[in-house]
């Protein structure tokens, strides 16, 4: 009975595990992809046709690197649109615009959160956005994605 072993197995094809894959194989690792389902990738609003899932792709040193190690830097320059479009999130009585800038969100989401819950969330925006900031130097290093070979380890 043949046998097969991997060193990554990754279920279900959204955009991390894709990446995560494809890292992994050009680093030499066997990667195995497995869909989970068949979903269609759009739906229909009259003559429209929208995406489930619209594809937002921030900037920062790690997106950089994984671009430019899978070779897709120049790709994504001429497919993508203006990086300055807002994201809007939409509840059921809520709308909000997402910013980077914490002032704007801020102003956001007191308007949209009156009180301590909206001062909380923006607390909390400001945090992970300084985290993320702070993150960025050590995902933009080698150190952050170890080598697998004999060669890379010796380094």
């Amino acid at each position: 009975m043949p046998t097969s072993s991997y060193d990554l197995i990754l279920l279900g094809d959204e955009l991390a595990g894709l990446v995560a894959a494809a890292l992994c194989a050009r680093r030499g690792m066997r990667s195995l992809l497995l869909g989970i389902d068949e979903r269609p990738s759009r739906y229909a609003v009259g003559p429209y046709k929208l995406p489930l899932e619209p594809l937002t792709v921030p900037r920062g040193p790690a997106i950089d690197r994984v671009l430019r190690e899978l070779n897709l830097e120049h790709t994504f320059k001429r497919k993508l649109r203006d990086g300055r479009c807002h994201v809007q999130l939409v509840g059921p009585d809520q709308r909000i615009d997402v910013s980077a800038d914490g002032q704007i969100m801020a102003r956001e989401l007191g308007r949209e959160l009156p009180g301590a819950a909206g001062e909380a969330m923006a607390q909390a925006w400001n945090e992970a956005c300084e985290l993320a900031r702070l993150a960025d130097p050590l995902l933009a290093s080698d150190a952050a994605f170890p080598g697998v070979g004999f060669w890379e380890r010796r380094e």
